[in-house]
């Protein structure tokens, strides 16, 4: 029988080596718009009113604002926003001045980065001709105005969240213009205590105009009347102009702010041109000019045989109110921007009425003109009144008498 053999001791198994600790880099914040447009999403320069959505890297953290006005959508009473890789901004303007721009600030596992934002307000107002528009004006008359739209700028950010309007004002007439009746009349009767429009939102914006806003401005269109400018070469010049304070606030915000203040001309040459301005841009027209046309539909490089119907009717209607105001001018003329709307359109009476609704404004103007300007002449008591015979009473006849009946023979 064979010895045993001693087994050789087993070696021991050599012992895990912890996994290196990665070193934790700076955190980094970047940011992008809500609006698409301007294209750069990536700016750090926004509109007042603007949404930015910031993000983490690495992440979570936990965000606040340490400087500046605005808000972190869903933050807490502290104004802070725990565990969240991405959060959204609001540069509202309520708690602080916006011009100075904020800073945020995101603690995470790798420390605390920051981000500043610069917050640019609204700088100016300016309008364009509403485009496929035609000008207010009367052949034969020395009137002009236009539709106008306006627009906010700087044009580098998107004023998207905001709101205008316009405030009222009295104007400064001169020559054809002048008057009392004329110059204590308001630019817009807006109602009281603000004297002042309905609030109009951003409905789009323009790379080369800016942020757009939600309703057209009709311009001049007013006629003095034949007895303040005559009715014929040389007319008696004479200018109207209107100082107009727009103002802007952020949505659900209280306080409204002032836009640089524009002017509104409109001025009347002996010639008979007239040239309506307002914030920079300006429309002229001749006595002489054909008033407003048919706006061109542009879905049509052709117009169908019932719309060549149709314009003819209107060319016709429009001939024959030119040769009238040849022969006659009436105190009060308006002529409303539905040229775009046929006869059978009668199922888009909504938009004919809004497209009608600066008509209500022309009227009330022409209407203040003519009332404070014309007093009715008071023609003195007839003396032959007096001296008239009373009126004869009519005789009556005398009742005829029946006759008898007729007895038989």
């Amino acid at each position: 029988m064979g010895k045993n053999k001693k087994k050789k001791p087993s070696k021991p198994a050599p012992k895990s080596t912890p996994p290196a600790v990665q070193p934790c880099k700076q955190c980094t914040i970047s940011s992008s718009t809500v609006a698409t447009s301007p294209k750069n999403r990536d700016r750090t320069r926004i509109g007042v009113g603007e949404e930015v959505t910031l993000t983490v890297n690495p992440g979570p953290a936990t965000w606040e604002i340490t400087s500046g006005p605005g808000g972190l959508i869903g933050s807490d009473e502290k104004g802070r926003v725990a565990d969240a890789t991405s959060v959204t901004y609001w540069a509202r303007n309520d708690n602080g001045d916006p011009t100075n721009g904020v800073t945020i600030s995101a603690t995470g596992s790798c420390g605390t980065c920051t981000i500043k934002l610069t917050i640019v307000a609204p700088t100016d107002l300016t309008i364009v001709r509403e485009p496929g528009t035609v000008l207010k004006h009367v052949q034969g008359r020395p009137t002009c105005g236009f539709l106008g739209r306006p627009y906010v700028v700087p044009t580098d950010v998107n004023f998207y969240n905001l709101e205008v309007r316009e405030k009222d004002s009295h104007p400064k007439g001169t020559g054809c213009f002048s008057g009392p009746a004329i110059e204590e009349k308001w630019h817009g009767n807006y109602p009281e205590p603000d004297r002042a429009s309905s609030p109009k939102g951003i409905d789009d914006y323009s790379t080369d105009l800016g942020s757009r806003v939600d309703a057209p401005d009709m311009i001049g269109g007013d006629d003095p009347g034949p007895l303040s400018t005559g009715v014929s070469e040389p007319f008696n010049p004479g200018t109207l102009t209107f100082p107009i304070v727009w103002q802007w606030r952020v949505h659900f915000m209280d306080t409204w702010y002032d836009f640089p203040t524009i002017t509104e001309v409109i001025e009347i040459f002996a010639s008979g041109r007239c040239t309506a301005t307002k914030a920079g841009h300006s429309e002229t027209c001749e006595v002489g000019d054909v008033s407003g046309a048919p706006v061109p539909l542009s879905k049509r490089a052709h117009p169908s045989a019932f719309a060549a119907l149709v314009s003819s009717s209107q060319i016709m209607q429009r001939t024959i109110i030119r040769e009238k105001l040849k022969v006659r001018q009436p105190d009060i003329y308006i002529d409303v921007e539905v040229d775009e709307y046929y006869v059978l359109d009668f199922h888009r009476f909504k938009e004919i009425l809004a497209a009608a609704a600066p008509a209500k404004e022309q009227l009330r103007r022409q209407l203040d003109r003519v009332l404070g300007s014309q007093t009715l002449e008071t023609l003195p008591a007839d003396p032959t009144a007096a001296q008239a015979p009373a009126p004869q009473r009519k005789r009556r006849l005398p009742a005829l008498k029946r006759l008898p009946p007729a007895t038989k023979a």
